[in-house]
């Protein structure tokens, strides 16, 4: 079964919703408590970030299970957040919002999408074309990103 999908600019109301959708999503890798507390920061959405930044929702049934956000930077787009609801995870939902991501960067002349990964998305990013660049060091000490780099082209779409 295909879910129906539609994907719509984030509101500034949705902040704290969006912050609960990252953080539930980065929970079901069963990362230990004390983890997720050195993560709370990073993982917080406000309107403020809404407001500077492209978020976009993707919605079923007209509930907000998924988004992700954007950073443009100077000569590429950056994924700043890619999460979903986990009860929605590996129904397609994460597909057709990074197609929605991979759309706009076309649309807008980009032609480079880098990706900070969890560990446990990587295998995803990586089927959707993505290169491993290098790993860089996160939190906790010690521990390492795989930091992803994605030529968009237009059959990329």
């Amino acid at each position: 079964m295909d879910l129906e999908v539609e994907i719509r600019k984030a509101e500034l109301r949705e902040a704290s919703l969006l912050s609960k959708i990252a953080l539930d999503a980065k929970s079901f890798w069963n990362y230990p408590e004390e983890f997720m507390k050195l993560w709370k920061d990073d993982l917080t959405i406000t309107s403020d970030f809404i407001a500077a930044n492209l978020v976009r929702c993707a919605l079923v049934e007209s509930t907000v299970v998924g988004f992700y956000a954007l950073i443009k930077d100077d000569s590429h787009f950056e994924l700043d957040h890619l999460w979903i609801l986990p009860n929605y995870i590996g129904e397609g939902v994460d597909s057709k919002l990074f197609n929605d991501v991979v759309t706009f960067i076309s649309n807008q002349g980009g032609r480079v999408l880098k990706i900070l990964s969890d560990p446990n998305a990587e295998k995803f990013y990586l089927k959707k074309g993505a290169q491993r660049i290098k790993l860089v060091s996160s939190k906790p000490v010690g521990r390492k990103l795989p930091l992803l780099e994605l030529n968009i082209t237009k059959t990329a779409v």
